[in-house]
């Protein structure tokens, strides 16, 4: 490394020394707490010390080994080592969409997408563009997450987001992990293409209208799960609830204490049919999250399990949604016990799937009441 290239790394209270938001070593006491840990077999244990030169024999104490190694100088891939020990596999996000309304063509979305991918660039995320005949585009974006409420080795998340374009008639779908990051990425490409077409654009997400009363609110749920096409239900096993606390005015008695429950879930079989359901819907409830399976109109269908919510239930916003997985089909007419995981396209099919149906079902809803309000004007 030239002297040019040397750079100047911040130190953390405890020690940790990092970079523009990436950590490049652990301090001392940060490395013996985490080899005291169950979670290092005594085999990663021994590698680290024979990556030194070092045997270690077996009778030694684990304390008296993490002591050793903490002491020892230790550096950027020694942290690395060890935090992929400790990293947890990559949990499958939610889903979400949005819909862009606009003439503009694909071509101004794909250039403002490399616009994109060199700001994001920047802040050391890889990104890439994929473009399939101009019907859609996919934006990868592998990036890292820091949290430092978390101990040294858990702290740094890698991610990887993929942002997909679709044309749909005269609308652009977006389809996305549901989180913060994908989102301000997702609102950066509009902009960008807002300022190219010079034409000023809009998100539509899905978001039930604020004049929904309980009984539609959860009847949204109700009719997305009966139809999607090419799936009949089969069961409905989780249901949460909510009934948002609508702030009231203040009392001068101050010794009544309001009794409010905002949210609570219903799991089993059959949820929907249960009178507990039924009886809590009476008192305002409505859902804001479902889990249900279904099945296709094949004899021997596998059982598929899906998830859509409202992640802000107080106003039914932030939709997403996730397919699951799938119990196979036994012989004997059951299904089995334990979830398989859908292929990366399947789960992409059967998202967009859960998407179209969901938005279908919300215009056909506003279409009814629109509907009845024109009729009950004299």
């Amino acid at each position: 490394m030239k002297n040019t290239d040397i750079l100047f790394p911040e130190q953390l209270l405890d020690g940790t020394k990092m970079i523009g938001g990436k950590i490049l070593s652990a301090s001392d006491k940060a490395v013996f707490d985490a080899l005291s840990q169950k979670n290092v077999t005594n085999l990663e244990l021994r590698e680290l010390f024979l990556s030194r030169g070092i045997l270690v024999s077996k009778d030694t104490s684990r304390k008296q080994l993490a002591l050793h190694f903490s002491r020892l100088p230790h550096d950027y891939f020694d942290y690395q080592k060890l935090a992929s020990i400790f990293s947890s596999p990559n949990q499958r996000e939610k889903m979400t969409s949005t819909r862009v309304k606009t003439e503009i063509p694909m071509s101004t979305f794909e250039s403002s997408a490399h616009e994109l991918k060199a700001d994001l660039e920047k802040s050391g995320a890889a990104i890439r563009v994929f473009s399939a005949k101009g019907s859609r585009l996919d934006i990868e974006v592998k990036y890292q997450k820091l949290n430092f409420n978390k101990s040294e080795f858990r702290q740094v998340v890698n991610r990887v987001a993929t942002i997909s374009i679709q044309k749909d008639g005269e609308e652009f779908t977006i389809h996305s992990p549901h989180n913060d990051d994908a989102r301000e990425w997702i609102q950066k490409l509009i902009r960008i293409v807002s300022e190219k077409s010079g034409e000023n654009l809009s998100l539509d997400d899905i978001r039930l209208p604020p004049g929904f009363v309980a009984k539609e609110k959860s009847d949204f749920f109700n009719r997305l799960i009966k139809s999607m096409p090419g799936y009949r239900v089969h069961d409905v096993s989780d249901v949460y609830i909510a009934n948002p606390r609508i702030e009231a005015e203040e009392d001068d008695n101050d010794t009544i204490v309001e009794v409010h429950i905002t949210k609570a879930s219903l799991k089993g079989q059959g949820v929907l049919l249960s009178d507990e359901l039924k009886t809590l819907e009476k008192k305002g409830f409505y859902i804001s999250k479902m889990i249900w399976a279904s099945r296709t109109i094949e004899t021997d269908s596998d059982l598929y399990e899906f998830e859509a919510q409202f992640s802000s239930p107080e106003d039914c916003s932030g939709f997403t949604y996730l397919p699951r997985g799938f119990y196979k089909h036994q012989d004997s007419g059951s299904f089995g016990t334990s979830r398989n995981n859908f292929t990366t396209n399947e789960e992409q099919r059967l998202g967009r799937l859960i998407e179209k149906t969901a938005r279908e079902t919300l215009y056909a809803m506003i279409g009814e009441q629109n509907a009845q309000i024109e009729v009950a004007m004299p």
